[in-house]
């Protein structure tokens, strides 16, 4: 089983009551022998990603952490601590291209993928050794 969500969208509800919650997902799947990989959370931007990349091209500068959300990043590196075996980091600050080659956006807006964003994703989790392991059993 595949699992994914946007786990830093409500506020309201701490990082410990998110990874008790991915835990009890885990668990109930588990009766059932059914193997189950997380997907972590993905970048969240405080301001329209494209505009992030027009103001990179612009300036000449990468300038993704400064508009990077810390509330989503600090609650990846919590889940990725504490679900290690399970979990797949989505987050790639610096691994992708801000745009295509035909100048598609990687995000479309502050948190999600364009098509060509979606494609990039893929194949990092593909490299991934624990989503690997899950795909192939």
């Amino acid at each position: 089983m595949i699992v994914t969500a946007h786990w830093s969208k409500d506020k309201t509800i701490s990082n410990r009551e998110v990874l008790d919650g991915i835990k009890e997902i885990i668990a109930y799947f588990n009766k059932f022998n059914i193997k189950t990989i997380i997907l972590g959370q993905s970048e969240v931007y405080t301001i329209p990603f494209p505009a992030i990349a027009a103001k990179n091209y612009q300036y000449g500068i990468d300038i993704r952490q400064k508009f990077l959300e810390k509330d989503s990043r600090n609650l990846n590196n919590y889940l990725k601590q504490n679900l290690s075996l399970n979990y797949v980091e989505m987050i790639h600050l610096n691994s992708f291209p801000l745009v295509s080659e035909t100048n598609v956006p990687y995000m479309l807006d502050q948190d999600h993928f364009t098509s060509y964003g979606s494609d990039l994703v893929i194949k990092q989790m593909f490299q991934d050794e624990k989503f690997i392991s899950f795909y192939k059993e």
